[in-house]
């Protein structure tokens, strides 16, 4: 479990000497959080994300979110990424771009591929909307933001 001391999170940390293992923040099944570092992948190259297909159906993403926005302002992950965002979650997309500090969201369709409708344009426009409402936080991503 996490724990927190002055709002911040106490998260265990281990350490893989096998290059081959993933320098990410990973969720466990038991919903513990550990931080794989390689001393060789610098931090601002390694991303944590978390998600779900449907923001909108109750998934309490928020606290694995957050934390991994306080460890990205220590300077272990370089971004904190989650998924997805759909036409109609408007108001969880906010949540998360506000309150838990995220850099990124995917957007578009759960389970298909993006086309020119309405459904991945309305999920788009949320976030074109919050990105413009908050100018001196946040920007549109460009071709030169390499997520890691």
């Amino acid at each position: 479990m996490l724990s927190t001391s002055n709002d911040r999170p106490t998260l265990p940390h281990t350490e893989f000497s096998d290059p081959k293992q993933s320098p990410l923040l990973f969720l466990t099944a038991r919903m513990h959080w550990k931080l794989i570092s390689l001393p060789a992948i610098a931090a601002k190259q390694r991303n944590m994300d978390f998600g779900n297909l449907r923001l909108n159906q109750g998934v309490d993403l928020y606290p694995e979110l957050r934390c991994g926005s306080w460890e990205r302002d220590r300077g272990k992950p370089g971004t904190v990424l989650s998924w997805t965002s759909g036409e109609g979650d408007t108001e969880i997309l906010r949540y998360l771009l506000g309150a838990a500090a995220i850099d990124g969201l995917v957007y578009g369709y759960p389970n298909s591929e993006y086309n020119d409708e309405s459904g991945a344009k309305s999920a788009l426009q949320d976030i074109v909307d919050f990105v413009e409402c908050h100018p001196d936080t946040h920007r549109m991503a460009t071709r030169y933001d390499l997520p890691w």
